[in-house]
């Protein structure tokens, strides 16, 4: 309750143009009266949504509660100029700064916003406070939060996908004088939301708030995007598992209630699939007919990873290229006739069994159920937004997932 009344009063502050926390200082009533006079096309270009309609206090409220969640925002403001009742924008910050107005929301959650690129260091390198080897990201931000009074960023290189537990080296700065986005997710910069350190960051347009960061904060780094070694998985994974023979209504009350991640183990074993290992090559192949046509990449790694699908690739082909190792996957519905067969293969798991959220929705037309087979791929991340249950009844040794 004492929740939702803080989030009703910062946007009912909204909504009547008063600032929810009042600058307390002169430098920021000059910032807040600056932003406020100046026009909407003056503003920076950073993201901008447009109200549905006006004025609704939940939308502000959504929009507050998904700046809080997300990693890459820093606070939501409202046109100076405008109002929720005539379709007034509203702007989301990666940093909030010198465009900090009487109607914007500053995070009250974290003490440092996350940018994907580089805080590129003068050539007198007087900014740097010091450097780290031997520190984790989760230190590195208490370091420059309480030890280090003039830290205002911390950057460092992401090499590659090994020594997941720290960075190999991490750059605490006194000063922004430049920042350079890494598209390939090469550097990560954290910037810490302190309004009395703010000053010290000199290129806040280069700090844009970038969606495409804010839904897919991570991407697969580096060229070669090395494969983390088993001892270092072991050190960062704390996922907890637990069997999946537990009941739906405790895996409810446990679990999906609370939103608490967790690894179902053991759901397979008494599929025929698993059981009677009906999904492996030399079991699969000679059970569709040759002429039948499946969603499928045939060929070699260059058409696996950047052809489009074929959506009539005959089985025949598919076989061959089973049998004889030459790349090939399979990304099929299983709604198709040819799959059908497939459903009786495999159940879905107890703990899940019933909970079905996208039958709720009376618009959604799938498609939901997808049947994948393939030798493995490059090192890469799913889709932002992806919502799949992943069994995996036979995983070579050499396989990694991470989550995060």
């Amino acid at each position: 309750m004492q929740l939702w009344t803080a989030f009703t009063s910062i946007s009912l502050a909204f909504i009547h143009g008063v600032s929810a926390a009042e600058p307390s200082d002169a430098t920021a009533t000059a910032a807040a009266d600056s932003s406020s006079s100046s026009s909407s096309s003056s503003l920076p270009p950073i993201y901008t949504a447009r109200f549905t309609s006006g004025p609704v206090e939940a939308e502000i409220l959504q929009f507050v509660e998904k700046c809080e969640s997300s990693i890459s925002c820093a606070g939501v403001s409202i046109d100076p100029k405008g109002t929720i009742a005539d379709g007034g924008r509203l702007y989301r910050h990666s940093f909030v700064g010198p465009y900090r107005s009487s109607k914007t929301y500053e995070t009250r959650k974290k003490d440092f916003t996350y940018h994907r690129g580089e805080v590129r260091i003068s050539p007198s390198g007087e900014e740097v406070i010091e450097v780290r080897e031997d520190v984790t990201v989760a230190q590195a931000k208490d370091v420059c939060k309480s030890l280090l009074s003039d830290c205002v960023a911390f950057t460092y290189p992401v090499r590659s996908l090994t020594n997941l537990d720290r960075p190999p080296k991490v750059t605490f700065v006194s000063e922004v004088r430049e920042f350079i986005p890494s598209m390939f997710d090469e550097w990560r910069t954290y910037v810490i939301n302190d309004p009395a350190r703010e000053g010290r960051i000199k290129v806040p347009d280069q700090l844009r708030y970038d969606r495409r960061v804010a839904a897919n904060p991570y991407r697969t780094c580096c060229k070669g995007e090395d494969i983390p070694p088993m001892e270092e998985v072991v050190k960062v994974d704390t996922l907890e598992r637990i069997s999946c023979d537990i009941s739906r209504e405790e895996f409810f009350l446990k679990y999906e209630l609370p939103r608490r991640p967790v690894m179902l183990v053991g759901c397979g074993k008494d599929w025929p699939a698993v059981k009677e290992q009906k999904w492996l090559p030399r079991n699969l192949a000679p059970r569709f007919g040759n002429r039948t046509v499946w969603r499928a990449r045939i060929g070699g790694e260059e058409r696996l990873n950047n052809e489009d699908y074929n959506h009539n690739a005959r089985w025949g082909d598919v076989t061959e290229a089973m049998l004889t190792g030459k790349p090939y996957y399979i990304f099929d519905q299983l709604y198709d006739p040819e799959a059908k067969i497939i459903d009786d293969e495999y159940e879905d798991p107890k703990p899940v069994q019933g909970g079905d959220l996208f039958q709720k929705l009376p618009y959604f037309n799938g498609p939901l159920r997808w049947f994948c087979v393939g030798p493995g791929g490059e090192v890469h991340v799913e889709y932002a937004g992806m919502l799949c249950l992943n069994n995996f009844p036979r995983v070579a040794e050499d396989s990694c997932w991470h989550y995060y």
